[in-house]
């Protein structure tokens, strides 16, 4: 990491049908507004260099609530 005080994120991202999708090694996540309406339109997740993952998607409609924990210091 560039700053030895940041701490890495465990993300969680929880779906309607009850099921988790979880990030780990996030730097920042953060919700995102279309620019036009204002409305909400998604979420942008920052990972440490190295460790973003091959394939990260998961349906806008579908989330119901998103964590952002930090991860205990190894």
């Amino acid at each position: 990491m560039d700053d030895p005080k940041m701490k890495l994120l465990t993300v969680t991202f929880y779906m309607k049908g009850g099921h988790q999708v979880v990030a780990k090694y996030a730097k920042n996540v953060k919700m995102t507004r279309d620019s036009g309406t204002g409305a909400y339109s998604g979420y942008e997740v920052e990972f440490e260099p190295g460790h973003h993952p091959s394939l990260f998607t998961v349906s806008i409609p579908d989330i119901v609530a998103v964590v952002a924990e930090e991860q205990p210091l190894q």
